[in-house]
């Protein structure tokens, strides 16, 4: 069961932290995260932009020795730029 994934349309609604811990629970060593919305004003529970959710789901994927796979963020469009995307990356590399 190890090349399995817990994505995050899997649990809809449910916050990064929540699906790590829904991981660990299902024994998948790897999840799929949204870590913002799908445009870059989108309000919402998001790690992107809070220091301290973004400390809390790095414990608990130390702690749960689960892996971020891949993250969801915003949708290209004729609005989005470059520059909406780079803390999506900065992010996501933190997140390994």
């Amino acid at each position: 069961m190890d090349t399995l994934s817990l994505g995050y349309l899997s649990l809809p609604g449910a916050s990064a932290q929540q699906l790590v811990q829904a991981a660990q629970a299902a024994r998948l060593r790897r999840v799929g995260l949204r870590i913002a919305g799908r445009k870059p004003a989108d309000a919402g529970d998001w790690v992107l932009g809070r220091a301290e959710r973004l400390r809390d789901l790095r414990i608990a994927l130390v702690d749960t020795a689960t892996e971020v796979l891949s993250v969801a963020a915003y949708y290209v469009d004729a609005h989005t730029t470059v520059a909406d995307f780079l803390p999506v990356f900065e992010t996501a590399a933190l997140l390994g």
